[in-house]
């Protein structure tokens, strides 16, 4: 969902090393053609990063460090980027002041059948390990996180956009929308694809602002582990 703006928001996907899958989300802040040329720039810098750089918060920093010296005054980005085992599932992520990303797992000890299950037989988990937005401190080191994907488990990302879209009362869609967005589509079908979670979630923000002007991009990803075949 796009608004005439000053910020960017981006997405990429490739693989990095065999079995790894890079996935990234971010948001550039900053105005015209100078912000979409730095969106680019931080595309560049992952993808070339990545290819030779195996940990997502190396990857992260050595984007940084081209970052500080591409970046005009005023203008940052945020990012969070992962890389999945595609044989494991284990997932390595580095944030650097993204809105964190969701995991929403099936709770193991529920006994309810899958058509009746409630909130509560759900877990959230956030991926916040990481460090400072990018683009202003060369030196920064950034942290990173690990989560041990297993089949049911949600993966949802998305930009300050959705979490900060307002309705005409000024109140924000807010993250516990998201989740309970979520939990709308999982507690009727527990298999249901990624493409229903990500229309219903989309839906109720756009049913939530209304017709209140978007004043930001929103950007959201939704991925899905289901058993191996």
């Amino acid at each position: 969902m796009n608004c005439p703006a000053t910020f960017f928001d981006f997405i990429d996907h490739a693989p990095v090393d065999d079995p790894l899958l890079g996935i990234t989300i971010g948001d550039v802040v900053g105005k015209g053609v100078p912000a979409a040329l730095h969106m680019a720039s931080i595309r560049g810098a992952l993808r070339a990063h990545a290819l030779h750089l195996i940990e997502p918060a190396h990857v992260v920093f050595e984007t940084n460090q081209a970052m500080v010296h591409d970046t005009r005054q005023h203008e940052f980005s945020t990012l969070w980027y992962c890389s999945i085992n595609l044989k494991s599932w284990l997932m390595t992520y580095c944030n650097a002041g993204h809105e964190p990303p969701i995991v929403c797992r099936p709770n193991d000890e529920h006994d309810a059948p899958d058509s009746h299950m409630k909130p509560e037989h759900f877990t959230f988990s956030e991926l916040s390990e990481g460090g400072m937005v990018l683009g202003v401190e060369a030196d920064h080191e950034y942290g990173h996180g690990t989560f041990q994907c297993r089949a049911g488990d949600t993966l949802i990302a998305f930009s300050d956009g959705l979490t900060e879209a307002p309705n005409f009362d000024g109140e924000q869609f807010g993250r516990s929308r998201i989740t309970r967005a979520v939990l709308d589509v999982l507690q009727v079908n527990p298999t249901a694809p990624a493409v229903d979670i990500l229309n219903h979630v989309l839906w109720e923000a756009r049913r939530f602002v209304g017709f209140n002007e978007q004043s930001d991009d929103i950007t959201l990803v939704v991925i899905r582990f289901m058993n191996r075949h």
